[in-house]
């Protein structure tokens, strides 16, 4: 009796790895990917209403990490840590309320869109005004992107 030479698992380990050649430079992943998965990035939500308003509430949370509510007076904020995954699929969204004035969910954290503009101090500012929430990476230069 003759014998025969399987060659499904070589075909099977070779098509693996070009599968996985194909998804790493499929890609539009920046050249400091793989770093940003060892960044640790902060996200700050501040307090900027008027002083004399009422407090700000803010809930924060991800698909599977709640930071929790908070209560903001005035100028205080409300700051965690994150890395971006693997996948760039990191995504922290945020429910503030004005007390007894207005209320909306804004994205804090996407990693596709601040991993590169969050990337020189490492940090997502965002403060809440009367008008809506400002985002800034540098705390000196504040771009509105959520209107209340």
């Amino acid at each position: 009796m003759a014998t025969t030479t399987s060659t499904t698992p070589l075909f099977l380990v070779q098509f693996l790895l070009l599968l996985l050649l194909y998804l790493i430079f499929s890609t539009n992943w920046p050249m400091s990917t793989s770093a940003n998965m060892v960044t640790k990035y902060h996200i700050h939500v501040i307090n900027d209403l008027p002083e004399s308003s009422t407090k700000l509430s803010v809930h924060c949370k991800s698909g599977d990490d709640d930071k929790g509510m908070q209560e903001l007076s005035w100028n205080e904020e409300y700051v965690w840590g994150t890395r971006i995954n693997f996948f760039r699929t990191t995504l922290y969204f945020c429910y503030i309320q004005w007390l007894g004035v207005k209320e909306r969910y804004f994205v804090a954290f996407k990693a596709k869109r601040d991993e590169v503009r969050c990337e020189k101090m490492k940090n997502c500012l965002w403060r809440v005004r009367r008008n809506g929430v400002y985002f800034s990476n540098d705390n000196s230069t504040w771009f509105m992107e959520y209107p209340w």
